[in-house]
């Protein structure tokens, strides 16, 4: 994209899209699938699944936390693989915010997912055409733009950083569940 005001088109949409294909389908389902009790209606628990889908025992919640795992990594992973234009940092910067608004959207319900989205997109888009102002590198840039560079370098570290901790914890829960079958 040339034209900035285009691309803040595209951030509008992009939570809404992506909200729905993440949270709503490839998390929202999987979590009905497996510890959906019936408390309310199919879709009430689609939009607000905390609500709707009991989460008492260590194995729910454990079911829980690597269904929102699992679908922060495959939202990271997609943010570069589908063509994004983004470089491999975004993974981690990508996953980590997909595991926060994996959580928003099981706590709170879709329409909290889609605004925190919303928000952040056009924070860290601003940032990155303020820095692109500041410093006159391309708006798109991140990896030259001074501005945006800090705030993505501290995204990158935190990822590796959470990834590394919870892919331990998923081996822990997945060697203890082996072992007990």
């Amino acid at each position: 994209m040339n034209n900035p005001l285009v691309s803040f088109l595209y951030l509008t949409a992009a939570p809404l899209n992506e909200e729905i294909l993440f949270r709503v389908i490839f998390l929202g389902m999987p979590l009905l699938i497996i510890l959906f009790r019936y408390k309310n209606s199919f879709i009430s628990a689609l939009i607000h699944p905390s609500k709707n889908i009991s989460v008492e025992s260590s194995r729910d919640k454990n079911i829980l936390f690597l269904i929102i795992f699992l679908n922060s990594v495959f939202f990271g992973l997609a943010h570069v693989i589908f063509g994004g234009n983004y470089e491999i940092g975004k993974i981690t910067q990508a996953s980590l915010g997909g595991l926060f608004l994996g959580w928003l959207y099981y706590r709170y319900g879709l329409g909290t997912s889609i605004i925190f989205h919303w928000i952040s997109n056009y924070v860290l888009f601003s940032y990155g055409l303020f820095g692109s102002v500041l410093f006159n590198v391309s708006w798109s840039e991140e990896s030259n733009n001074y501005f945006l560079m800090p705030i993505s370098i501290a995204f990158f570290i935190a990822g590796v950083i959470f990834i590394y901790k919870y892919s331990e914890k998923l081996l822990k829960f997945l060697l203890t569940n082996k072992k007990s079958v």
